[in-house]
Order: C-alpha cells, then sequence, then structure tokens
C-alpha cells in the first residue's frame, strides 16, 4: 500500500495522545509567559523534525508559526533560554506518563499487535545516558553556593540580633563569595560539597572521582522497547539510582512495567541481556504472568555450566534451527540448539524449561575472514508454546532494542552529542531524554505507517524527518536548509 503518514494531522492527533496539559507547571504563574504544554508540544515537534540544538529548536518555533499560524499553542517565537531553564524543573514521572500514554493510544490504534513475534515481547536494554563533566557539575555547585549565599544574606537582614551576630553573618556571606569564586577547582572540599548535593538532591546520579582526571556524573538507565510489533516503539524509560547497577535497578523496573501495562495485554514475554539476568528477575517476571527469555554468562553459576555441558558440543548438523543473513557485506548464519529442563526446572531455577544456545558465524567474502560467536538462553517457555525457529526470532528480535531505540536516538537524534546537548543538568538530561522518546515514538510509527511511492519501501529516517520538516516548515526554510531537505 501507497502511504504517507508524515502529515500536519498525523503529529497532531500523536501530540494530543501525550495529554500535555496534565503535567505540574512548576513555573509561578505570575510569571508565565507560554504555556506549558506550548513548550511541550514545541520540544517534541522539534525532535520529530530534526532540530538537534536549541537554537535550532528555537529557530522551528519561528518557522512553524510563520506557516501554520497560532498550532498547538505556539502563537510566537519562543526563545532557547526558555527551554534550558524550563527543562531541569520539570517532573521527570510527568513526562514519563505522557509517554505511556502515547503507547496506550497507539496499541489501541492496533499499530503495536504483535506481527514479528506471536506474543508480545519488550525487550529491556542498559542504556548510558549522559555524562556531565567538572564544568557541568562546578556550575551546580556555583548555584548551591549563590543559593546559600542569598540565605545568609537575607537572614543577615531580617535577623534581630545584636551588632556581634550581624558582623558573624557578614563574615558568613564573605566566606561563601570567595567559595563560589573558586568553584572551578576540583578541590577536596567542592567535592565533598558536590557528593552531598548529588547524595541529596540527585540520586538517579553517580558520581566518579577517578584517580587521574576531573570528577564527573554519570547517568545510566534502562529502556523497555516492544520488540514484537513492526514498529519497535519504546514504552517506558528509568533512571538506575545511583548508589546500584542496572541488575540492582531491575525489580523496580519491573514492577512499574506491570503496574503501567498490565491490564492492557501488551506484551507476555520479556528479554534481558546478560547483565540484567539473574534469579531474582527471572522469578519476578513469572510471578507478574509474563515468560522470560534471559541471556546467561559465566557470572550465572551453574546454570551456565550446564548449558555448556548439554549444548556446547553439538555440532551443525545437530541443529534444530538455522537461518543466513546478509549484514553490512558479511554473510552471517545463525544456528540453535535447545536442551529441554523437564517440568521442574534446573537447581533454584525451578521455573526454567529450556536452555538454548546460538552461534552466529560471520564471513567476509572479500577477505575470507570468520568470526565465531556463541550465546546461552534460559527460558521459561515449554517446548509447544515456543519452537526452535521461534526461539531463534526471539533471540535475534531482543537487539531491536539497541538497533531501533539506541542506535537511532544517538544515531539519527544526536542524543550523544554534547555539543548539541538540550541540557547539562543531571535532571534536565533525563527530561530531555524522556521526550526524544516521544519524538521517535512519533517517527517509529510514521515510518511504519509510510511507504515509498515508487517501491513500496519503508522510508528512512531521515526521509520521515524531512517529510514532517516540509509539512511544517517547508515554505519558510532558508535556501540552503530547503536545499539539504
Amino acid at each position: 500500500m501507497k502511504r504517507q503518514a508524515a502529515t500536519s494531522k498525523g503529529i497532531e492527533k500523536r501530540l494530543d495522545d501525550a495529554q500535555f496539559s496534565r503535567v505540574r507547571d512548576p513555573r509561578r504563574a505570575a510569571s508565565v509567559v507560554y504555556p506549558l504544554p506550548a513548550i511541550l508540544n514545541a520540544l517534541v515537534t522539534a525532535v520529530v523534525t530534526g532540530a538537534r540544538s536549541l537554537r535550532q529548536l528555537e529557530q522551528r518555533t519561528v518557522q512553524i508559526v510563520k506557516k501554520l499560524g497560532s498550532w498547538k499553542g505556539l502563537k510566537k517565537r519562543i526563545a532557547d533560554n526558555t527551554f534550558s531553564t524550563l527543562l531541569p524543573r520539570l517532573r521527570l514521572s510527568g513526562l514519563l506518563a505522557c509517554l505511556h500514554r502515547m503507547v496506550k493510544a497507539e496499541h489501541r490504534r492496533g499499530n503495536l499487535k504483535p506481527t514479528r513475534l506471536p506474543v508480545g515481547t519488550v525487550a529491556i536494554d542498559g542504556k548510558h545516558v549522559a555524562t556531565l563533566h567538572w564544568h557541568d557539575l562546578s556550575s551546580l555547585l556555583e548555584a548551591e553556593q549563590a543559593k546559600q549565599a542569598e540565605q545568609a544574606k537575607q537572614a543577615g537582614q531580617a535577623g534581630q540580633a545584636g551588632q556581634a551576630g550581624q558582623v558573624e553573618q557578614v563574615e558568613q556571606v564573605e566566606q561563601v563569595e570567595q567559595d563560589t569564586a573558586k568553584r572551578l577547582e576540583p578541590t577536596a572540599e567542592n567535592v565533598a560539597q558536590l557528593r552531598q548535593l548529588v547524595s541529596e538532591q540527585y540520586p538517579e546520579a553517580q558520581l566518579c572521582v577517578p584517580d587521574v582526571g576531573d570528577p564527573h556524573l554519570k547517568l545510566r538507565g534502562h529502556t523497555a522497547t516492544l520488540v514484537s510489533s513492526d514498529a519497535a516503539v519504546c514504552i517506558h524509560q528509568r533512571p538506575a539510582p545511583g548508589h546500584t547497577n542496572e541488575i540492582g535497578a531491575m525489580p523496580d523496573l519491573l514492577n512499574e512495567l506491570k503496574a503501567i501495562y498490565g491490564r492492557t495485554g501488551l506484551f507476555q514475554r520479556i528479554t534481558t541481556d546478560a547483565g540484567n539476568t539473574s534469579l531474582e528477575v527471572a522469578g519476578q517476571i513469572v510471578g507478574l504472568g509474563c515468560d522470560y527469555f534471559c541471556q546467561i554468562k559465566s557470572n550465572h553459576g551453574d546454570l551456565h555450566a550446564e548449558a555448556q555441558r548439554a549444548l556446547g558440543h553439538r555440532s551443525k548438523a545437530q541443529s534444530q534451527s538455522s537461518y543466513t543473513d546478509t549484514q553490512n557485506g558479511e554473510v552471517v548464519t545463525y544456528y540453535l540448539w535447545r536442551s529441554d529442563l523437564g517440568e521442574h526446572g534446573w537447581l533454584d531455577w525451578t521455573h526454567a524449561r529450556h536452555l538454548i544456545r546460538v552461534q552466529r558465524i560471520a564471513e567476509h567474502p572479500p577477505t575470507g575472514k570468520r568470526t565465531v560467536g556463541n550465546r546461552y538462553y534460559v527460558l521459561s517457555q515449554r517446548g509447544d508454546a515456543l519452537s526452535p525457529r521461534s526461539a531463534l526470532t526471539v533471540s535475534r528480535a531482543h537487539w531491536r532494542c539497541e538497533n531501533g531505540t539506541h542506535w537511532t536516538a544517538d544515531a539519527e537524534l544526536m542524543e550523544d552529542r554534547r555539543r548539541l546537548a538540550w541540557s547539562r543538568h543531571p535532571r534536565g538530561v533525563l527530561v530531555a531524554s524522556a521526550l526524544r522518546m516521544m519524538g521517535l515514538l512519533i517517527l517509529v510509527v510514521t515510518r511504519q505507517l509510510s511507504r515509498l511511492s515508487y517501491c513500496k519501501e519503508r522510508q528512512s529516517w531521515s526521509q520521515v524527518i524531512q517529510h514532517y520538516l516540509l509539512q511544517l516548515c517547508d515554505t519558510i526554510l532558508e535556501t540552503e536548509a530547503f536545499d539539504t531537505v
């Protein structure tokens, strides 16, 4: 079917699904110039139309208003510093609720049916969201020290203490101002103050103090991607607390997924990589009423040893399924072997039913170079519910979370480009990432629904972005920008 889904009505409908009016506005009512829903619409639209920097974001508001007039609350230009000031003040939970509403709306429309796999499947994978360097962190210290100076100054003006008390308050103010002046130096005192600040106000961040180099802040998290549908959309995103690792954050993530989508029937199976697999996680997935398909490695002890013992020696002739594909100029062949664990599982893995080995052989014809890799998995599904062929498909489909969500956000939307970052604040970075996932959802669904007229194939990411740009901004683009499109 020939179809162009990148239309102004299409993006309007999906922005309405988010219900931005339900997001709490952190600004004082008296100082509000632009309604919060209009700003959020502008931010997501900027993602969809390929705006990378805050400067380009400001230009998009000008271009849209010039072409469409008043559109989705946009009536005039919104300055870039309006966005940069607002992002760190927004609540991540409120914006993630908007993402969840968008996902549920697409599910009701039938755009997220399990077409790639027979059962709704979610792939969970960890992601490094951002690294904030000392220059960014010293700005946090500057703001905190300035706040302390202001509080001390106000206390000095309002206090009714004697002259000696007033002198002491003045000295406190002067001391805070001196500390602010030397904020750029990563001294032990400043690092200690930063550590306290992070633990109290930014628990989702991890402060790293290396032996060599300046301290920096890492923001990590999980993404949950629906890999069973043609449109592989991110259905949830959760930052990992700074005091733990990915596996330690998994229980809370699984509880949130169940609370958000438990009644929708969106998925019945969860896949994880080895870094997010544990006996506790597998048991919790079963307890939530889902099946698991988890990768295991040597750190999983006896279970991995049993998988190697039962499957490691089997030859290609004994494989139960195989598949050959061409990837990046290489001929790649996959083989699968399966071992039945029976009705009682293996040791403490009483809910496990199968162990699987997948071997990947990649050959580069021009050079003859050949690489071989093996992965092992543990499954909770019985053999009659998941054939070897289907199991091989599931093992490959898991990596759509990396190719379809992480790679697209990094390469197409340039999430990792520090020079183009919308925010360098711990909260602002996470908020910007959530908004980017909303924009990516619109692009993913639009790309799946669209077909090129001359070959009936799906459009590329850049083509979908360009179509939205032409729909919203074409008549007022600069000559150079128009030629690029």
